[in-house]
């Protein structure tokens, strides 16, 4: 069952609607009733029937974002659509509608396809939303479908061949092929492009739908087509015997047209030759002009000649090159620093080994003076090695050798030190005199080099002379060419003589007078040619007549072998034939003890769609019940289509139930009170007057109403 409607953006609307099981909302217009209803359809399908796309839906949202949720009673789920706006590298706007779900408790759900499936089989996503003022207002042809597409034809028996295969047998005889070829032909061609309208991936009822719909447009345009050619057809004698005549003269108009056409061509083509001549002599003219000119500015920029002494420049520059050998005096440098390297080495040697020497000395002084030191703390008969041990050895002759030795080493130690630091000045001055020695040599290479760069920029700036130079004289034999070349063509076209042509005065009058009566000949001919045109299609209607009525006699007799009268018929009977009994048996439950009935074909033979009960031995038609009996056939009908769809949750919601009066109300809520042990939920929309009703929760939606709930 469901217990709570959440919804949020929806037509103006967030709510929580807290149901009870037999539910009705009443209130004005506009108060919010067919928007809980749609809600529930929203959650359970994904969009609300007759706007099926996102887009659609959306169009109930009065957000970014319109959500629609369902609390049942130990699962809930919520389904949301946003849109979205961004921009495009374009500047066009580009707007997206996207879905989300949640559903607690999950079972490990993941995207929106596996929500969508677990949804489905928690709710069976079949719920019975009924607008019954919209029915009502309902043609028979728009009630069939209604109630074909809630419980839609389906046999075993019967598919898209054996359809084919029925029409055949039925429509093409060979009586109508022998009696008929013309009619047998149409029959054939509307049979094949019939079950061209039954996609391959539809069921039987699709397939009958969409060739019943392609049957009945084909009906109309071939009965126009039969009417606008009849009247094409009498329209044909009237105008017979004038066309004769006017198309007789067509030919005679031609040939004229012909021969003031090659006129006009021969007349044209002079007139061109005599302007094209006129044209390339005038430019002759202008050339010669323009070659005079040129050969007169060359010349005098070949008589200018340039004042600069180019062999003088470079000679100069030649005799600035310097050639400075610095290698013997880099050489002599650096022997000197090798030199100093070597003794600077060995100098470096001569301090190691003092220092080595040093080393071992001041050991040999500092341990003289530690057992020294132990033997005079320790006093007489006392181990020099531990003091609790004894020993009776006389250590005065060490004392007496330490006495001399000590100042000995220490005097030979203080000389090694004084010579170390000797021998570190002279190294470091040694070093000075390296570095000097490297600097000199470096400056020495650095003059060579920057002398070296010097030449260069000098030999660059001869050859760059020398390039000078050579385009001077490049010029000026390039000119002298020029010069040359354009003598040679002046001579040319002053040799050239213009050559001779018709008087343009005469011929252009001449082509204007041609061209008048061309476009008066060519008038004549298009009326004449059109008036040809009409006989020939007022020729071709009266095949066109003929071919309209054989398709149109074709199609009724298609219509009639697919409709009540044919296949539909049989199936319709089998579809509603089974839940007669369900449809009564629920009639009986809400207390009405009339058998109802189903027709779909009249008494004359017509298609029909009609259904109703029997009262009294004899058939009442739904449109002659009163609208609380209407409303309780249709509530026994719609709890059977639910019953034999048996999803899960079964909610049966009528909208739009208006102008009841309070007897006619009360039995509906009796009627639907005794079929409700077969539903989840039964909800009811409506303007009604009603303050209480035995088993059902009444919710004002009205401000009143609102403000009393608190």
């Amino acid at each position: 069952m469901i217990k709570t409607i959440r919804t949020r953006n929806i037509k103006g609307n967030t709510f929580d609607q807290e149901l009870t099981g037999k539910d009705i909302f009443v209130g004005p217009n506009g108060s919010g009733k067919s928007t809980r209803l749609q809600a529930v359809q929203l959650a359970m399908l994904g969009y609300i029937p007759g706007k099926k796309t996102n887009p659609e839906t959306f169009k109930l949202s009065s957000g970014d974002e319109m959500t629609a949720g369902l609390q049942l009673d130990s699962f809930s789920f919520d389904r949301s659509i946003v849109r979205t706006e961004k921009l495009k590298g374009t500047g066009a706007k580009e707007v997206k509608y996207s879905e989300s779900i949640t559903v607690s408790p999950s079972k490990g759900e993941k995207n929106t396809t596996q929500m969508n499936a677990r949804i489905s089989a928690e709710t069976g996503n079949f719920p019975m939303v009924f607008d019954f003022q919209q029915f009502l207002d309902m043609s028979d042809a728009k009630r069939r479908e209604f109630i074909y597409s809630l419980s839609p034809i389906s046999s075993e028996e019967w598919d898209k061949r054996k359809v084919s295969a029925h029409l055949t047998q039925k429509l093409l005889t060979q009586g109508l092929q022998e009696a008929n070829p013309d009619l047998y032909e149409s029959s054939q061609d509307l049979i094949k492009e019939c079950l061209d309208e039954w996609p391959n991936d539809y069921d039987l009822s699709s397939g009958l739908q969409s060739m019943t719909s392609w049957v009945e447009s084909q009906q109309k345009h071939w009965n126009k087509k039969q009417n606008d050619a009849t009247g094409a057809v009498r329209e044909l004698a009237d105008m017979k015997n004038k066309l004769e005549e006017t198309d007789r003269d067509i030919t005679t108009k031609k040939e004229e047209l012909k021969d003031f056409r090659q006129q006009h061509t021969d007349v044209h083509g002079q007139i061109k030759a005599g302007h094209e001549i006129k044209r390339q002599w005038d430019q002759k003219r202008g050339r010669l002009d323009a070659l005079k000119g040129e050969i007169e500015r060359l010349t005098a920029e070949l008589a200018s000649k340039s004042d600069r002494d180019y062999e003088t420049e470079i000679t100069a520059l030649q005799q600035s090159i310097k050639q400075t050998n610095v290698s013997t005096e880099a050489k002599t440098i650096q022997d000197q620093i090798d030199g100093l390297v070597v003794l600077r080495e060995s100098k470096i040697a001569e301090g190691m080994e003092a220092k080595q020497r040093a080393d071992k000395l001041n050991l040999e002084l500092n341990e003289m003076r530690r057992v020294l030191q132990g033997i005079q703390d320790k006093g007489a008969k006392v181990c020099v090695l531990h003091s609790s041990i004894g020993c009776d050895k006389d250590f005065s002759k060490f004392t007496n050798y330490t006495s001399e030795r000590d100042p000995n080493l220490q005097k030979q130690i203080d000389d090694l030190t004084q010579l170390q630091n000797e021998l570190r000045l002279e190294i470091k001055s040694l070093r000075e005199q390296e570095g000097a020695l490297e600097q000199a040599k470096q400056a020495l290479y650095k003059s060579a080099d920057d002398e070296n760069t010097t030449n260069d920029c000098i030999r660059s700036r001869i050859e760059v002379i020398r390039i000078d130079e050579q385009e001077e004289i490049r010029r000026h034999q390039e000119t002298q060419n020029k010069i040359i070349n354009l003598q040679q063509e002046q001579e040319r076209l002053l040799n050239d003589r213009q050559p001779t042509f018709a008087p343009l005065e005469i011929l252009e009058p001449q082509l204007l007078a041609l061209a008048r009566q061309i476009d008066e000949l060519e008038r004549v001919i298009e009326e004449k040619e059109k008036a040809k045109i009409t006989l020939s299609n007022a020729q071709t209607a009266m095949i066109s007549a003929s071919k309209a009525q054989y398709y149109y006699t074709a199609c009724k007799s298609l219509a009639e072998a697919l409709g009540a009268r044919g296949i539909q018929g049989e199936l319709v009977k089998g579809v509603l034939g089974p839940i007669e009994d369900s449809i009564n048996e629920n009639l009986q439950l809400m207390g009405i003890q009339y058998p109802m009935f189903f027709s779909t074909e009249s008494e004359t033979g017509k298609e029909v769609f009609q259904f109703g009960w029997i009262k009294n031995d004899r058939k009442t038609n739904f449109d002659v019940l009163s609208t609380g009996e209407k409303l309780m056939f249709l509530s026994a009908f719609l709890v059977t289509l639910l019953e034999r769809a048996n999803p899960p949750l079964k909610v049966l919601a009528l909208d739009d139930i208006n102008n009841l009066d309070k007897k006619n109300l009360s039995g509906v809520l009796q009627g639907l009170n005794a079929l409700s042990h077969k539903l989840d939920n039964i909800l009811i929309a409506g303007v009604v007057e009603i303050e209480a009703a035995e088993g059902w929760t009444i919710w004002d939606l009205t401000p009143e109403g609102a403000a009393s709930r608190g």
